[in-house]
């Protein structure tokens, strides 16, 4: 074994807290969330429907499995919100030896993908749902440093998601002002229709005899969600058969896209700015594109239809409510606030959709840097230096 690396089964120790289910008054059912997701309180059973004779009583600081979905990552650690609660047999339970692992530090190393696919790879079964044994898992080999460099690890992926969480709440908190103050504007200024200051163009009737495999992605219904896109189930057209007529259908960074499908509007409006990462797409049909006339006006041209007044009117019948989907006149005829484009990029419903959107490219920044931060540290690519203990020291 590699210096440094040793089986997680030398810092964990199977514990198992048995419970008489005939004496307890309830039975608050753990469970733990896929990827690494946490140990979350699933369900308070009724003792009298429970069929197992035993359960077992898991404490905070617990390390937790799913025997059954190893091969999701469903590892966790127990927090004080399940305290208290119990697991059947198929959730084997750890305690840390604290001389050798900070259990934080264990739960980090649960999060990543090398020690998952490993634990999947160990997994044995011929269904999806493979069981990975305990000693299988125990002998998964983990890089251990020194307590003071786990400590220093736990601390800066703490600060990591702290930075993450306050960014992703002040997104939401200058979301909803923005709201607020175009709630206000819809009900006192002047209006004019978005086709004043946006091109509306609905999407080309591709036929599914023309999808490929590869070429130039299709943007559809399906992947537009509110404020962003998804690409997970992209179509494709060969790029060989765009021609130029199709060329018009061609997306350009900070288009405004929104699914135009009555049973998707009615469950909430999907509008989302395109950037450059969504290029090269080509528009669909029932997918509307409204290219802003300046570009400054994309952010505010996403945030009038993700509004609640661009809903009410889809709702209120002005849009025709009896049609499977909006059209481009319609959508061209959406009045908004003329305020709205008054001194853009400085008014204060700009400003604040302008920041918002700020915080959340920040916090997915950070999301995105915390696997990567996450690897190096563990793998001791990269040190935390000793000198980094000192700014945690608190002035008394």
């Amino acid at each position: 074994m590699s210096e440094g690396w040793r089986a997680i089964g030398d810092v964990l120790a199977q514990v198992n807290r048995s419970v008489v289910v005939a004496e307890v008054e309830s039975v608050p059912y753990a469970g733990v969330r896929w990827y690494a997701g946490g140990v979350y309180l699933r369900e308070v059973a009724d003792p009298a429907s429970v069929k197992a004779k035993k359960l077992a009583r898991i404490r905070e600081g617990d390390v937790i499995y799913n025997r059954m979905w190893a091969t999701r990552a469903s590892f966790g650690i127990a927090r004080a919100d399940v305290d208290g609660c119990l697991v059947t047999n198929d959730f084997p339970t750890f305690e840390t030896n604290s001389d050798l692992a900070i259990v934080d530090f264990v739960g980090l190393i649960l999060q990543t993908e090398d020690f998952q696919a490993e634990a999947a790879l160990r997994a044995s079964g011929t269904t999806e749902r493979r069981r990975l044994k305990e000693r299988d898992f125990l002998s998964i080999e983990i890089r251990l440093p020194p307590l003071p460099e786990q400590r220093r690890i736990v601390d800066l992926i703490d600060a990591l998601d702290e930075a993450i969480k306050a960014a992703e709440q002040s997104a939401v908190r200058l979301f909803d002002l923005a709201q607020n103050l175009l709630t206000e504007a819809f009900g006192s200024d002047e209006k004019v229709r978005i086709s004043e200051y946006a091109d509306v163009l609905v999407g080309y009737a591709f036929k599914s005899s023309e999808y490929s495999l590869e070429g130039v992605r299709l943007l559809r219904g399906d992947n537009i969600k509110p404020g962003g896109t998804r690409w997970s189930e992209a179509k494709f057209i060969s790029s060989e058969v765009v021609n130029s007529q199709l060329e018009k259908y061609s997306l350009e960074a900070e288009d405004v896209v929104l699914a135009m499908d009555r049973p998707v509007i009615s469950s909430g409006v999907k509008a989302a700015r395109i950037g450059t990462d969504d290029l090269p797409a080509l528009l669909v049909q029932r997918v509307a594109r409204l290219r802003p006339r300046d570009l400054k006006f994309g952010r505010l041209i996403e945030l009038a239809f993700g509004s609640r007044e661009f809903q009410a009117y889809l709702e209120s019948g002005q849009a025709g409510s009896h049609v499977p989907h909006i059209n481009g006149s319609q959508i061209a005829g959406f009045e908004v606030p003329s305020s709205l484009f008054q001194g853009s990029g400085s008014s204060p419903i700009s400003s604040a959709n302008y920041q918002s959107v700020t915080a959340t490219e920040y916090a997915a920044s950070l999301r995105t840097l915390r696997p990567n931060l996450l690897t190096a540290l563990l793998s001791g690519e990269h040190e935390i230096p000793a000198t980094y203990d000192a700014l945690l020291e608190v002035p008394a």
